[in-house]
């Protein structure tokens, strides 16, 4: 009898509603070729007797924007499968079914491959002393509205070149598990903010469709936004403004450093 080893997993879910997706919402390629994953309830598409080494694996559906993921299978390093799962939220694409009554915005950011938006509340600060590097859960102070998760979020270091992006994928009182170990030690008090992520394509356009946490209540009219991006180990920033309504053209965004 064949067995296949687990390659790796994925726990996909949707953008807009944050509920996993079904297993005919996405087709998966590895490194070009269409696979087929074996799908548990959940969003877990699970890959089975790839080729070791290292492979590029796209999400990609007529609703959603395609997600490229790299990952390494090695059958010889034995895991539990809970273990393997990497965490994707998937953003709409412009034919998402909810995407034509939110606003939205289309915008370049040349030189980057994925740009973040910061949301408005539900930011933590880290609440330990060892928020060591290689830690794969912290410890977080977090509002009353609790974290969205799984979501991106910045840990906001007050040294600039240790900041980082972090997915946080569940959590166990105030215990954040990450999805994957934390790169640098930060200290106590250091603020998480929450992201949306979006992939740019290869010339740099990106569409993003913004969710109510993103938007200024305040406001009819206008939101104000931060855009972040990373460049080797530095933070990266835009400062624009997006209509509430309809659809924003930002153009080419001029990011500055810090």
């Amino acid at each position: 009898m064949i067995r296949k080893c687990i390659s790796c997993v994925f726990k996909i879910s949707d953008g807009i509603t944050r509920q996993p997706v079904t297993a005919s919402a996405v087709c998966l390629y590895v490194d070009g070729v269409p696979v087929r994953a074996e799908y548990k309830q959940g969003g877990y598409f699970i890959l089975l007797g790839l080729e070791e080494g290292a492979h590029t694996v796209a999400v990609q559906s007529y609703s959603y924007q395609t997600e490229l993921l790299a990952i390494t299978v090695d059958h010889s390093v034995i895991v539990r499968p809970e273990s393997m799962v990497r965490y994707i939220v998937l953003n709409p694409s412009e034919k998402h079914p909810r995407a034509a009554a939110m606003p939205s915005l289309r915008g370049s950011a040349a030189g980057f491959d994925r740009i973040y938006l910061q949301r408005r509340g539900g930011e933590m600060k880290i609440a330990e002393d060892d928020a060591t590097e290689g830690k794969t859960a912290i410890r977080l102070f977090c509002s009353k509205s609790g974290a969205s998760l799984p979501s991106v979020y910045l840990i906001n270091d007050k040294a600039a070149s240790k900041c980082e992006f972090v997915m946080l994928k569940g959590a166990d009182g105030d215990m954040y598990m990450l999805d994957a170990p934390l790169k640098h030690t930060h200290p106590r008090s250091a603020d998480v903010i929450p992201l949306s992520a979006v992939s740019c394509s290869d010339d740099g356009t990106f569409y993003f469709v913004l969710l109510p946490d993103l938007i200024d209540s305040k406001s009819e009219a206008e939101t104000k936004l931060t855009i972040l991006a990373e460049k080797g180990d530095k933070l990266c920033r835009a400062e624009v403004t997006v209509k509430n309504k309809g659809i924003t053209e930002l153009g080419a965004l001029e990011f500055k450093k810090g």
